[in-house]
């Protein structure tokens, strides 16, 4: 007996342990990522998830934590390129107290070449060893698309009197273009010649002029935005030919000592060249200011990488001659380039040309860059949509002395020249058409019931079903074809919200409410077994059947009350066993139903408790004994 007190008392030891241990267990988990925008500094829910060109786009995660006081909470938003890279990365810490529950919002721009299609904004969370992550779509509505139709017009004008020894005008010779008409120089060229940079240029040579000479080129092409992931071991040996993009030239003075140092300083600890160049973009764009006012400076064309280091600022041409200098100290084969940013819907009469650069990586090539950009965008080729390289190595030297250029002019005489082009770039399909939706749910149901949810999406597609009762939100991720089913365990009104969505499709948005009324029942009470000395059982029932339903019950004597909480079973059924009854008096019982969730009158039921049975029968044998006696004595008179 011993033994079994000392294993029990065991038994029970340790399921205390376990069940403190279970309410202790630290938890971490992202609840909900909910997207919208800020309006002030308040966050508003966007439940279409539909966002429009140049509109920023926020974002809230809801983070629970529990059993991790004195952790420190790290967590991170990236958002997501349609083409799956990470573009932008924001990061809040602190440090957990006693609250269990963290919102944290988001902001993120939205820059205006960005391309129509669902962007993902992925979060995650990490505390004292543990992590969480949870994520959410949206369909942004760009200007442009993936793919893009480019029409492009330039043109020269050369006014004066004098001799037109040699003019060259840059034709587009960008691999990011499939020409669909083009490229057409206006007048025919007296030939097509190709620099050492692999630039093609329309030459015009030993022309008279007597007022004025338009050269006019015309492209049309379609452009497609890729993701490359190349990448190289820092440090690699370039190509024989390529030893010219290490070295320092006009205004990329990649061999001055302050250069030098900041390159080694940004690449130190780095692998490989991506890491490299990452880290080099991430500096220009955050450390050198954009200042258009000096792209109007008479001497703009000299002011080189040192020059923009020294005084922190510069237009396109100081951003991206810093940046190829320092890419060069770093042992990186870097060029500028010029050609034309093209921003939707379009530019009409403009006369400023664009640019950036291009980094050589072992075993893919030449891979354009916008030093204006931080590193996340490294590996955009464009760089975005409407980017055209039209000069490879802007700048340098030649094979016949000259220098790599949009136009060349050698001439005698008095002349002068002006350049301006049109451009313009838009979604080469039609807008994609919006995904079909409906979300069919009863208007009213009562509690415990079960609801069928399922959203029918048109053609199939993702969606996530948001369950909000009046107390607490659910969420659920189904396909359009998948069903789900909850308990409807709260009475109020219900929100269902279905976000359906599908790669080459609008997402759609859909809701409905439902009514949760308390679910009428019968209610109805017996005692059975009311005899004196025994227990009587108390019996309640519900109907139809219902199981799970609390019953409060009351059964009174006149000597005693007793109150009891009971709980159907599956047959709808709750019983109870009453105390000896040891006097002869009334007994009431009242059942009642106290729950939100249900509605019933009250049932009640009063009863005499008799003799028992085994007492009647010994009564009764003894009467009857009795009456025989009597008529034997009567007989025997």
């Amino acid at each position: 007996m011993k033994s079994l007190r000392h294993v029990t008392a065991l038994a029970l030891a340790l399921l205390v342990a376990l069940a403190a241990r279970t309410q202790a267990d630290p938890l971490l988990a992202i609840a909900r990522v909910e997207v919208g925008s800020l309006v002030g500094e308040a966050f508003v829910v966007r439940p279409d998830r539909v966002f429009e060109a140049r509109e920023s786009v926020a974002v809230r995660a809801t983070v629970d934590t529990s059993g991790l006081e004195g952790c420190r909470l790290s967590v991170e938003a990236r958002l997501i390129h349609p083409l799956g890279v990470t573009i932008s990365t924001s990061r809040r810490e602190v440090q957990v107290g006693e609250a269990t529950k963290w919102l944290f919002t988001f902001a993120f721009q939205t820059p205006s070449q960005l391309p129509s299609g669902y962007y993902e904004v992925e979060v995650s969370a990490e505390a004292c060893g543990k992590r969480a992550r949870e994520r959410a779509v949206f369909y942004y509505s760009g200007t442009v698309s993936i793919e893009n139709s480019i029409e492009l017009e330039y043109e020269l004008s050369v006014k004066g009197l004098g001799e037109v020894k040699e003019l060259r005008i840059a034709l587009p010779n960008d691999p990011t273009l499939e020409l669909v008409a083009g490229p057409l120089a206006v007048p025919n060229p007296h030939r097509i010649v190709r620099d050492r940079f692999g630039n093609l240029y329309a030459v015009y040579e030993g022309l008279r002029l007597d007022g004025d000479l338009l050269v006019l080129v015309h492209a049309t092409a379609v452009q497609r935005l890729t993701f490359v992931n190349a990448d190289a071991p820092l440090g690699l040996l370039p190509p024989r030919e390529l030893a010219d993009f290490l070295k320092p030239s006009p205004y990329i003075e990649s061999d001055n000592p302050a250069v030098v140092s900041l390159a080694r300083e940004l690449v130190k600890g780095t692998r490989t060249c991506r890491e490299a160049l990452a880290r080099i973009a991430d500096w220009v764009s955050s450390n050198i200011a954009y200042d258009e006012s000096v792209s109007a400076l008479p001497n703009y064309g000299e002011l080189g990488a040192l020059w923009a280091l020294n005084e922190k600022r510069g237009a396109c041409l100081q951003f991206s001659r810093l940046f190829v200098a320092l890419a060069r100290a770093a042992g990186i084969p870097a060029r500028v380039v010029e050609g034309f940013n093209v921003q939707p819907p379009g530019v009409e009469g403009g006369r400023f040309t664009h640019a950036f650069a291009e980094v050589y990586i072992a075993g893919y090539g030449w891979l354009p860059i916008e030093p204006q950009r931080g590193g996340n965008w490294l590996g955009f080729v464009p760089p975005a949509p409407g980017y055209l390289i039209i000069v490879r190595g802007a700048g340098e030297q030649t094979e016949d002395a000259g220098k790599s250029s949009l136009y060349v002019l050698s001439y005698k005489g008095s002349l002068s020249v002006q350049f301006k082009y049109r451009a313009r770039v838009a979604p080469a399909s039609p807008p994609p058409p919006k995904l079909e939706l409906s979300l069919q749910l009863p208007p009213a149901a009562h509690y415990g019931d079960h609801l069928l949810l399922r959203a029918f999406a048109k053609p199939e597609a993702e969606c996530e079903v948001a369950v909000s009762s009046p107390s607490r939100s659910t969420l659920l991720k189904l396909l359009s074809y998948e069903s789900a089913e909850i308990e409807l365990n709260e009475t109020g009104t219900w929100l269902i919200e279905v976000f359906a969505w599908k790669n080459g499709y609008v997402p759609a948005y859909a809701k409905a409410s439902v009514e949760v009324l308390p679910k009428p029942l019968n209610l109805s009470v017996e005692i059975e077994n009311a005899y004196l000395f025994k227990q009587p059982r108390i019996v309640v029932r519900v109907t139809p059947p219902t199981k799970g339903v609390p019953v409060q019950l009351i059964a009174a004597s006149c000597y005693v009350v007793e109150r009891f909480a009971l709980v159907t079973g599956e047959d709808g059924i709750a019983e109870v066993q009453l105390e000896p009854q040891l006097l002869p008096c009334q007994m009431i019982v009242v059942a009642s139903i106290t729950h939100i969730g249900y509605t019933a009158e009250p049932a009640e039921v009063e009863k005499w408790p008799l003799p028992p049975p085994e007492l009647t029968a010994a009564a009764a044998a003894i009467v009857a004994l009795a009456i025989i006696v009597k008529r034997r004595r009567q007989a025997l008179r």
